[in-house]
């Protein structure tokens, strides 16, 4: 009986550390595969600025890169990386925003476009493709004036490609102060791209 009990008392304590090990919710992750690129996310950043050209106004462009590799605000491109980039005109807020295919038309106020880019150890492209469509949800835009570093931006991605499709959910670090570029950073246009 003492050995039942025992053996009851380990099986128990077992199934409690699991439980108790087991409640922090895994980390948000944008994963998928486009043509020959695969992406699961590492890190996200966010930025405000103009990002579509006549899109200055009141309501700043959001632009939020997911990739595979740790970037941080003032370096978001890597080498060997591949790296989603989604950018919403005249972001108003927590919604759902359409994704448009951009080789199609431009986005018009509240929609938002998306590329998918895998670049090689030279930061030239492998894979550089613009989602035909889908969605983005921003769930929360906080802006933390005491402490920059917890300004945040979360919600999720659900984004068509013609060679696939990469969705999931993502918490990104609001970066501080306006930024401006290119809709992406990567191929041609390149402006940042760290070895």
């Amino acid at each position: 009986m003492r050995s039942l009990f025992k053996t009851s008392s380990l099986v128990l304590s077992a199934a409690l550390l699991f439980a108790c090990s087991s409640t922090a919710p895994p980390p948000p992750a944008v994963t998928g595969t486009v043509s020959s690129a695969s992406l699961s996310s590492v890190s996200a950043r966010a930025s405000t600025g103009t990002f579509f050209s006549g899109s200055a106004g009141p309501s700043p462009d959001l632009r939020i890169l997911i990739s595979d590799k740790e970037n941080s605000c003032s370096v978001s491109h890597f080498a060997s990386a591949t790296m989603l980039d989604i950018r919403i005109r005249h972001v108003a807020g927590t919604r759902t925003y359409a994704l448009v295919d951009s080789v199609a038309k431009t986005p018009a106020d509240g929609e938002a476009e998306a590329d998918l880019n895998a670049v090689d150890g030279s930061c030239h492209d492998t894979v550089a493709a613009p989602a035909t469509g889908g969605t983005v949800t921003i769930k929360t835009y906080e802006v933390n004036g005491t402490n920059k570093a917890l300004s945040r931006v979360t919600g999720s991605v659900d984004a068509t490609f013609a060679g696939g499709r990469i969705q999931g959910d993502f918490d990104a670090v609001l970066c501080d102060g306006p930024a401006t570029g290119d809709a992406t950073d990567a191929g041609p246009r390149s402006s940042v791209c760290s070895p």
